[in-house]
């Protein structure tokens, strides 16, 4: 199972004003005819001002800094995500000198809501074969840590480690809390940020046995793991997990007798974070 914000929008208001200038009027002087005995009279300008302006200084508004990467990580207590995975697989199984091999294509698309804080959390996961087209639903629900599982009987606790450390530990935030800190070995800034990281053969295992390993004995081996980021202002949208898988198993059935079963193919996951810090209650089943 796997996993997944806001778009920060920053608002810069410049206003600058100005005052007005006047500018003053100056008289004149003139003669006229007088009549006799009289003197003649000059007219004495007006004293003129002047007027200063008012001067404002400019406003501004300073812009937040957005978080980076690892701050607004850190900054997560609860993900909704929604994930689409394509899954191929070639199962071969030998029996003897009889061998078969048939390829396998699942659709695996999942919702979820991850508590980190309070360890609740609702996952629904739908997987659909599409070379028959036959489809089923799984529902879990996490309470405190404890994992419930819908099956046809009805809802039933999941003692299962393995399960709990998937959950918790292989969703897209977590991985991007452990992979932020290291150097990716690619990085691209066009609107936004895309970091792309090797992912460890020890997690790479961890996330596989699930689909890959038909039995908890199986060896399983795996390669070309990545991850894959994606920044908006600081902001986690979206990621992509891949990889190839391994496996091969020795089964023995009472019916059939004794079988080699071996899976190989490919995993390629998209993510897309939906929401976070939206705090939802979880019921128990």
């Amino acid at each position: 199972m796997r996993r997944y914000a806001l778009i920060l929008v920053v608002i810069l208001l410049a206003a600058v004003m100005g005052g007005c200038i006047s500018s003053p009027g100056g008289g004149s002087s003139s003669t006229s005819g007088t009549a006799p005995g009289t003197t003649p009279q000059t007219a004495s300008p007006h004293p003129t001002t002047t007027s200063s302006p008012t001067e404002t200084s400019p406003t501004t508004t300073t812009t937040p800094s957005p978080p980076s990467p690892e701050e607004w990580l850190s900054g997560v207590r609860q993900v909704e995500y929604t994930s689409n995975v394509t899954l191929d697989l070639n199962v071969t199984v030998t029996q003897g000198n009889f061998s078969q091999t048939d390829k396998l294509q699942l659709r695996i698309l999942e919702a979820a809501y991850l508590d980190f804080q309070g360890r609740n959390g609702i996952i629904n996961t739908t997987t659909t074969s599409l070379s028959d087209g036959t489809s089923s639903t799984t529902y879990t629900r996490i309470i405190n840590g404890r994992i419930y599982t819908k099956t046809l009987s009805g809802w039933m606790e999941v003692n299962n480690s393995a399960m709990g450390d998937l959950v918790w530990d292989y969703n897209l935030i977590s991985l991007a809390r452990k992979y932020i800190k290291r150097t990716p070995i690619r990085r691209k800034e066009d609107n936004g940020l895309t970091l792309v990281y090797r992912v460890d053969t020890s997690d790479l295992l961890k996330m596989a046995a699930t689909y890959f390993s038909p039995t908890p004995s199986a060896e399983l081996n795996v390669s070309n793991g990545l991850l894959e980021l994606h920044f908006v202002n600081g902001e986690l949208k979206w990621g992509r997990i891949s990889y190839d898988a391994i496996s091969e198993a020795e089964v023995s059935d009472p019916t059939m007798g004794n079988m080699t079963i071996v899976q190989e193919g490919s995993w390629d996951e998209v993510i897309n974070v939906t929401g976070v810090n939206h705090k939802r209650e979880v019921e128990k089943p």
